[in-house]
């Protein structure tokens, strides 16, 4: 039962997102934002900015990995402040695939604020959904939403992967792969929603990620990906899983 209604509410989304959270050219919000009860920060670098905003601690929390994308503000950001949900948004400077010296770190104290709330979902697209799941297990989240995530970079690609190769050459550079073992840091007891076009090279990554865990919840949807789609996504589940679980 928890695993229909967690399919449910990721088809639901992906269906209805862009008529429930509609942005206007510049990525902002098109409706009056609410304003959160708290807003701090929680790790600042040159690579990485970690903020919250909190509107009530006994709700679930969604944490956004987010890749930078300058003069854009962040669809996790704008989706909290219009909906008046509970967000960490974790932000990268550049399209590095949070390959931070620091980024540890900052998991680090995000995982400590998770405990603080009763549930926790984590979510991301493409790069920022492999993130969400590498670091899945050190946030210790009830659930996990990535769209199009990549299983591993560089070596650790599947083969016939032929996107972001200079990307990645730059990354190898510096400051190297620091963080490309999916199978250390996938969580082992969250539920795992996975959506991917099944056929973009998407699924050659889908496929090693199976070998490492059954997802219990898997959504194929053909090129039907928007952020405003991930983010209601998200919210949606996070409500879900704070439902009471039927006792097996």
């Amino acid at each position: 039962m928890q695993e229909e209604k967690l399919e449910d509410a990721a088809v639901e989304s992906f269906d209805a997102a862009e008529q429930a959270f509609a942005f206007d050219g510049s990525g902002a919000s098109q409706s009056p934002i609410r304003l959160p009860s708290e807003t701090f920060d929680l790790h600042v670098s040159k690579d990485l900015h970690v903020f919250a905003l909190i509107f009530d601690r006994s709700q679930p929390l969604c944490i956004f990995f987010e890749a930078g994308e300058r003069g854009v503000a962040p669809p996790g950001q704008t989706f909290s402040l219009k909906y008046g949900i509970n967000a960490v948004i974790i932000l990268s400077r550049d399209q590095d695939w949070f390959q931070y010296k620091d980024v540890e770190e900052a998991v680090a104290k995000v995982a400590a604020l998770v405990s603080a709330f009763p549930r926790s979902v984590v979510c991301g697209g493409s790069q920022a959904g492999f993130a969400s799941l590498i670091f899945s297990r050190g946030l210790s989240v009830d659930a996990v939403v990535a769209y199009s995530p990549q299983s591993g970079m560089g070596p650790s690609a599947p083969v016939g992967e032929r996107r972001w190769g200079d990307s990645w050459a730059r990354i190898r550079s510096s400051p190297g792969f620091l963080r490309n073992d999916m199978a250390a840091g996938l969580t082992t007891s969250g539920d795992v929603i996975v959506t991917y076009d099944p056929l973009d090279l998407d699924k050659l990554h889908i496929r090693d990620l199976e070998k490492i865990r059954r997802w219990q919840v898997s959504v194929s949807r053909r090129r039907c990906f928007s952020m405003c789609s991930l983010v209601t996504s998200t919210w949606r589940v996070s409500v879900v899983i704070s439902e009471p679980r039927a006792e097996p």
